[in-house]
């Protein structure tokens, strides 16, 4: 999102899809190419306090909870990671 520090990565599946691991495997995905092509020093996702399955899919992916922050008038979490130490 505009005016946070590194890239943002964000998902989203219609619920017949939930609970497949299609959201980890995309994210996770999409975490590699901004560290290796886009050569990203931080990856974050912003993520509302009651996405328990969002907050555990940042979790799986290696994101880790940074902070909480108001955002468009709302407060949430912002979860993310540093480029992994080559």
């Amino acid at each position: 999102p505009h005016g946070f520090p590194g890239l943002g990565v964000g998902w989203c599946l219609g619920r017949e899809y939930w609970g497949r691991g299609y959201a980890s495997e995309a994210a996770r995905a999409a975490v590699a190419y901004c560290f290796a092509e886009l050569e990203a020093d931080e990856v974050i996702s912003v993520i509302l306090p009651g996405n328990v399955r969002s907050i555990a899919v940042a979790e799986r992916i290696g994101h880790r909870h940074l902070r909480d922050t108001e955002y468009r008038g709302q407060q949430v979490h912002v979860y993310g990671q540093s480029r992994p130490v080559a």
